[in-house]
C-alpha cells in the first residue's frame, strides 16, 4: 500500500478522506476503493510503471468515446479543478492518479460464470471491436491516440526487462519468435484496431443482465484476436484447468469458447478467426502472465503447486506447446469462419502433465 501521506496528497485534488480510502490491490497499479456521501469510486494510482500522462489522457479518451457509443464502460469522475487525473513527483517518482465510476451490480465471479455469460462477453467484445474497427469516425486534429502497439508495450519490454535475470534463454527466444512470426500478420480494419487488452472475469461486473467492463490501463493497438486470446487463456483455460491438463480439460473448455464466439460473431468485423493466430497470442499471453507472476508476487512464499504451474508455463513457451487443442474446441461451431493455416499444434503437453 502507499504511505498515508502519499495518498493525502494524491486524494487532495478530488476531496477525498484518506481514511475513508479501502485498499484493493496492487497489482500494475496501486487501486483503492472509497465509499462516502458521493456515492462509492474507484482510486487508481499509477506509480513506477512507465506509463505517461499523455498515454492515460489517451486511455481516458478511449474510454469517453465507448461510452458515446453505448458501451458500460466506468468513466473517470473529473477532480474539483475539472480535470480527469492528476500528476505528482513524490520522492523522485511520478504518480498518476485517476478517479472512475464504481461499475453497478456484482462482479462477475467466474466460478458463477456459464454460457449465457461467455456468449454476453463474446457480444461486448465485438462490439468494442467493431467500434475500433470504425476508428476513422473518431476524428481527432492531432492524429492517432497516444497508445502503444501492441508490441511495443510495457508487458513486453520494461517487464521482460525488470525479469530478465529469472527467464532462461530458450523462454525469451520463444516469446521473440511469438513477437516476430505475429508482427508479420497483415493488419486490416476488419481485424486490427484499438483493444482493451487485459479482458478477463476480474475487469467486469454484471448488472441487469448486461456486462460492464473497466480497467483499460493496458489499452493498445493490436489484432482483436488478441483479446480472445486473452478471454481465452485467463479465464476459461484457467478456470477449467483444475490445476492440472487432463484428458478432460478441452472438453471443458470447449462449450464456454463456442458460446463466446456465437456473441463475438453477432457484433464483431472479424468474420474469421485464424487459428494459428490464435495459437501464438494465446502462449504469449502465457508468457506475459507467467513474467506478471514474477513482477507482483512474492514466490518465496508460493506453495509447490504454483511453482509446478510456472515450470509448465516456463516450459510451454520454451517449446512453443500448449495444453489447448484449439482445433478441437473450436470444431463445429457455425458462428465464425475459422481459418486452419498451418494446422495448428495440438495438446502435446497433455501427455506431459503439470
Amino acid at each position: 500500500m502507499l504511505k498515508k501521506e502519499h495518498l493525502e496528497i494524491l486524494m487532495r485534488p478530488y476531496g477525498i478522506d484518506v481514511s475513508q480510502l479501502e485498499f484493493i490491490q496492487c497489482s500494475q497499479n496501486y487501486v483503492y476503493k472509497v465509499c462516502d456521501d458521493d456515492g462509492c469510486r474507484i482510486v487508481r494510482v499509477c506509480r513506477g510503471r512507465y506509463r505517461r500522462e499523455s498515454e492515460v489522457a489517451a486511455e481516458l479518451e478511449w474510454i469517453r468515446y465507448l461510452v458515446e457509443q453505448g458501451i458500460k464502460v466506468c468513466q473517470p469522475i473529473l477532480s474539483n479543478e475539472g480535470k480527469l487525473f492528476h500528476s505528482f513527483n513524490i520522492d523522485g517518482e511520478v504518480s498518476i492518479v485517476t478517479v472512475f465510476e464504481h461499475a453497478p451490480g456484482v462482479a462477475m465471479h467466474r466460478r458463477f460464470a456459464d454460457e449465457a455469460t461467455f456468449e454476453k462477453l463474446g457480444h461486448l467484445t465485438g462490439r468494442m471491436h467493431a467500434i475500433a474497427s470504425n476508428a476513422s469516425e473518431f476524428e481527432r486534429d492531432d492524429g492517432p491516440l497516444s497508445r502503444p502497439l501492441w508490441n511495443e508495450s510495457r508487458l513486453l519490454n520494461e517487464d521482460f526487462d525488470a525479469c530478465r535475470a529469472v527467464l532462461s534463454k530458450e523462454f525469451l527466444a520463444g516469446v521473440k519468435t511469438l513477437i516476430h512470426d505475429l508482427t508479420a500478420i497483415p493488419k486490416n480494419t476488419d481485424s486490427f484496431g484499438l483493444l482493451h487488452g487485459d479482458i478477463h472475469s476480474n475487469n467486469l461486473f454484471e448488472d441487469k443482465g448486461e456486462l460492464w467492463i473497466y480497467d483499460f490501463d493496458n489499452c493498445e493497438y493490436g489484432y482483436f484476436v488478441q483479446d480472445l486470446a486473452t478471454i481465452l487463456w485467463d479465464s476459461i483455460y484457467c478456470k477449467e484447468l483444475n490445476k492440472f491438463a487432463d484428458d478432460g480439460l478441452n472438453d471443458r473448455i470447449r462449450p464456454l469458447w463456442k458460446a463466446l464466439l456465437k456473441g463475438y460473431a453477432e457484433t464483431s468485423p472479424m468474420k474469421e478467426l485464424n487459428l494459428e493466430h490464435l495459437e501464438k497470442f494465446f502462449l504469449l499471453r502465457e508468457a506475459i502472465i507467467y513474467v506478471h507472476f514474477h513482477m507482483t508476487l512474492n514466490l518465496s512464499e508460493a506453495p509447490e503447486s504454483f511453482h509446478q504451474g510456472l515450470d509448465v508455463m516456463r516450459r510451454n513457451v520454451e517449446t512453443q506447446s500448449h495444453q489447448v487443442d484449439f482445433s478441437l474446441i473450436s470444431k463445429h461451431q457455425k458462428h465464425i469462419k475459422i481459418v486452419i493455416t498451418p494446422p495448428c499444434v495440438t495438446s502435446r503437453s497433455i501427455d506431459n502433465k503439470q
